[in-house]
């Protein structure tokens, strides 16, 4: 009616009608139908409530910031639960520590420790089986261990050596049927390659290459051939004097011969001897003969070859009684190549197999 406070035209019976119905709904879900300050509804509902619905109150109640994100499920972090606490630093230390495994793992596959290697310059008698010299740190794992031997400016393997025994498949064509590692010493550190019937064309810059539980690691080796052979020493006589005779049957490259006297030392017998060299049939070693003249009883007298392989060495001494002879064979520039652990490893030398050959 005209004149009556908060009416809005419509009948005062409906109008209390949807008041009644609104608080019945704020007082249901208060969260969707909370009324705005200053409206007819919210004049309307707070006597309501504080009259009818006294144990209501706190429901009733406008909603505050934290309430609201309460019930939201929007809880901010400052305010997690100890449970949910609980539950996030548990995922965070799991990924932590599958992250530190999986750098353990990868570090184990990728980043295994360097080991000794060693090899030793050494050179090759043409037409008869080498040592390519080679050890490591041994290893009781011998199914862990891998030999692997390359040559440079060659395309395939020269010899391998896996799993407990060789493997072939990869070798080059110009080492077939020709190479062999000493498989019963592998276990203790020997690496080291048979080359059967050296030729020219295998001299040349090699590596040893080893694989083993404890780590890898590799060292080159300089490789020569050649021919060289231990010289005989005779006596030639006849009737104006006695001469001696210095023979050698096989060198490659041509070598020098000097003769040297042990009484008579620092003397030039190069005037009083004489050399020659006579090519073999298959028309790349030499045959080295030398004679030295004037020579006198009870004296020692030495022949000496040499080239950029080996340096032999013959000497003779000639009594009134009898005559002594003794040769010997020297290979040069043998020396050893070491690949250095990180770790304060054992250096494992090889020595000279045979650089030094002594015959009576």
């Amino acid at each position: 009616m005209p004149g009556i406070p908060g009416w809005d035209g419509r009948p005062l019976c409906l109008q209390g009608l949807l008041h009644s119905s609104a608080v019945s709904s704020y007082l249901s879900y208060p969260q969707l139908h909370q009324p705005l300050p200053g409206s007819p509804l919210f004049k309307a509902s707070a006597p309501a409530l504080a009259v009818s619905h006294g144990s209501r109150r706190a429901a009733a109640a406008p909603l505050t910031p934290a309430s609201s994100a309460l019930r939201e499920g929007s809880l901010p972090l400052a305010m997690a639960s100890p449970g949910q606490f609980i539950f996030w630093s548990i995922i965070s230390v799991i990924i932590i520590l599958a992250g530190a495994i999986a750098f353990i793992i990868g570090f184990g596959i990728s980043g295994r420790h360097s080991i000794t290697v060693t090899t030793l310059t050494s050179a090759g008698n043409l037409g008869e089986d080498g040592i390519l010299s080679c050890t490591f740190e041994p290893d009781i794992k011998l199914s862990d261990i891998v030999i692997q031997w390359l040559k440079e400016g060659v395309m395939g393997l020269v010899h391998e050596f896996k799993e407990g025994k060789d493997d072939l498949s990869d070798q080059d064509e110009m080492f077939r049927g020709r190479t062999a590692v000493f498989s019963d010493q592998v276990i203790v550190g020997n690496a080291s390659l048979r080359l059967k019937n050296v030729q020219l064309t295998d001299a040349g810059t090699y590596k040893c290459y080893i694989i083993t539980s404890k780590g890898k690691g590799n060292a080159n080796l300089e490789y020569k051939t050649g021919a060289f052979s231990i010289p005989e020493m005779n006596v030639d006589y006849n009737a104006s004097s006695e001469s001696l005779r210095c023979e050698a049957p096989r060198w490659f490259p041509q070598p020098t011969v000097i003769w040297a006297s042990q009484v008579d030392q620092g003397a030039n017998f190069s005037e009083v001897s004489n050399t020659s060299f006579e090519l073999n049939s298959e028309n790349v070693t030499m045959k080295v003969v030398s004679v030295l003249y004037n020579v006198t009883i009870n004296n020692t007298y030495s022949c000496m070859i040499e080239n950029d392989i080996a340096k032999a060495t013959g000497d003779i001494k000639v009594t009134d009684s009898e005559i002594k002879r003794r040769s010997h064979l020297q290979l040069l520039n043998s020396k050893a190549s070491l690949c250095v652990s990180s770790f304060g490893a054992i250096s494992w030398v090889l020595l000279p197999l045979c650089p030094y050959l002594m015959l009576k």
